[in-house]
């Protein structure tokens, strides 16, 4: 296998890369792994009833988790970088207390609850099968780029195998897995909540919840050098950490292996607790019923989530390519930002009515506030390998030094009312753009249902019920849809939070500036999801 880059479509046309890259075994197979891991467990909890409306509840969770599978040593490794390739993910001290007060008023008609804890996560295991097949001795990234790029030969490829570019020859730098400053991610969490009885059948809920995070994961490239190269002045100072020489004029395409701290190796990257997070939440909830009848809730949640990573899993890479950054990928300070999960307003409401003849009807109508998402650069402007984690520098048209067709680009994006992102830009103009700064609009869902028992002789009940998912769609287009965002590479990374407004087309070294176009369509998504659906019902109980 391997991946052709290809410059533009008229490039694609002509078959014409100025890119391939391919990961080739050492060995001459593709190596395999298998791994064991040890989880432990264990908790113990007491109960204290201190009064008779008082309840204390305390406990101690102890977990531990070792990756019993080491990878395979590799000394030179070792030596250049003050690391044990051999070293296997362990922690034993994963001791979290939990605590809660529970206070029943004499009333009772109140419930308060109070409670805070410490909580481990879990590591996934596909985090040490990085490091078990990227030990820099099974194997090997090739990359070759402008005239050493080869021409693509599908049909070759397929006949004969062995014809792929990459194999033979002396074998690149290897890209290699480490483990680092590595602990088991936590979060302190802490909760108030009260449950109030206002009247006979109407309950309301009130709660208030803070969550910590610290020591989540990250990987972080331990042979970056430690300097940049130089800085692009119309762009903030963004640090570069290849050589300017080293850019092509005609592409601006940087290349990785120039921006290393040791030239024996490609990317050396360590599995390390860098990473934190922040959120509070607010929840109010109304559960009602009105006589014999109707029945129904209603639901407000607002959250404001913030991180400088939301990578979960599972390719080391990318962890650097969903961390949108300044410059430096290892400062993860420069990602400070709203979560990629965050979604700051939720609203639920539902509604059951018993009509007469047998009749019921529900509906369920819930809504939520957009997702987040970032104005990136489509290229690698910094050197550090990712393609579309640089933010991008947000040009003012109305710079003289602005370039002639990029302020044109920008001006027509500022016009265009269907851009999401226009209002962000007009008012960051002259600076670079910040991480998951911008939310797409509200979605609305709304879902019905109708139904009817019928009795029969003999104890015989038949019910036929009538649902209409998303019946908001089902009435205009528009309406139950909401903006996409790019969609992701996998389960675990659904969606793209990155849309890229530049991209990198030359770099000029008279003046260490990149050459760029900009996506005027950044920001204008499209409207999706999932349709309308009626589903019919028969249910016969005897």
């Amino acid at each position: 296998s391997g991946l052709f880059v290809f410059p533009s479509i008229a490039a694609l046309e002509a078959k014409q890369p100025n890119r391939f890259t391919r990961t080739v075994p050492l060995a001459g197979r593709a190596p395999e792994t298998a791994q064991q891991v040890l989880e432990l467990g264990a908790y113990g909890q007491a109960e204290w009833q201190a009064t008779e409306q008082v309840t204390v509840t305390g406990g101690l969770r102890w977990d531990a988790t070792q990756f019993l599978t080491a990878a395979e040593g590799n000394r030179a490794v070792d030596q250049a970088f003050g690391v044990r390739t051999s070293e296997a993910p362990s922690d034993w001290l994963q001791f979290q207390p939990r605590a809660q007060v529970v206070w029943r008023p004499p009333s009772r008609r109140d419930v308060v609850r109070l409670g805070a804890g410490l909580f481990a996560g879990q590591v996934p295991y596909y985090a040490q099968h990085n490091q078990l097949l990227y030990g820099g001795s099974t194997l090997a990234d090739v990359d070759l780029r402008g005239t050493a790029t080869p021409g693509p030969d599908y049909i070759g490829y397929r006949a004969d195998p062995t014809t792929v570019p990459g194999i033979g020859g002396a074998p690149p730098p290897p890209y290699v897995n480490v483990v680092g400053a590595f602990h088991t991610p936590r979060t302190l969490k802490g909760n108030l909540a009260w449950e109030r009885q206002v009247v006979r059948g109407l309950v309301t809920t009130l709660g208030v919840q803070h969550m910590r995070g610290s020591r989540l994961y990250h990987y972080v490239d331990r042979n970056l050098a430690a300097l940049p190269a130089f800085r692009v002045s119309n762009e903030g100072g963004r640090a570069i950490w290849v050589p300017a020489s080293s850019i092509p004029a005609a592409t601006g395409v940087t290349d990785v292996r120039r921006a290393v701290a040791n030239r024996a190796f490609s990317r050396v990257i360590a599995l390390e607790s860098p990473g934190e997070s922040r959120e509070t939440a607010v929840t109010a909830n109304a559960a009602f019923r009105l006589g014999a009848r109707v029945q129904g809730s209603a639901g407000y949640a607002w959250s404001k989530a913030r991180d400088n990573s939301t990578y979960g899993c599972c390719l080391a890479r990318t962890a650097t390519t969903f961390t949108p950054v300044r410059d430096d990928p290892r400062d993860l300070s420069q990602a400070w930002g709203p979560s990629d999960l965050d979604t700051r307003h939720r609203v639920v409401g539902t509604i059951d009515v018993r009509g007469p003849f047998g009749l019921t009807f529900a509906a369920r109508y819930a809504a939520a506030s957009g997702r987040p998402f970032s104005l990136v650069v489509d290229g690698d402007v910094n050197g550090d390998e990712a393609n579309g984690n640089d933010l991008a520098f947000l040009f003012d048209p109305n710079d003289p030094a602005t370039d002639a067709g990029v302020a044109a680009s920008m001006r027509r994006v500022l016009a265009n009312e269907q851009n999401l992102a226009r209002a962000y830009i007009r008012d960051h103009l002259g600076r670079m753009a910040g991480r998951n700064t911008i939310t797409t609009p509200w979605t609305h869902r709304v879902d019905v249902r109708a139904r009817r028992d019928v009795a029969l002789p003999g104890g015989t009940r038949v019910g036929f019920t009538v649902d209409v998912f998303n019946a908001g769609h089902l009435l205009n287009r528009n309406w139950g849809a909401q903006y996409a965002l790019p969609v992701g590479i996998s389960s675990q990374n659904p969606v793209v939070n990155r849309i890229p407004l530049l991209r990198i087309v030359g770099f000029d070294p008279a003046t260490n500036r990149f050459r760029y176009t900009v996506n005027e369509q950044a920001g204008v998504l499209s409207r999706t999801g999932e349709p309308y659906q009626v589903q019919v019902g028969v249910r016969i109980d005897h």
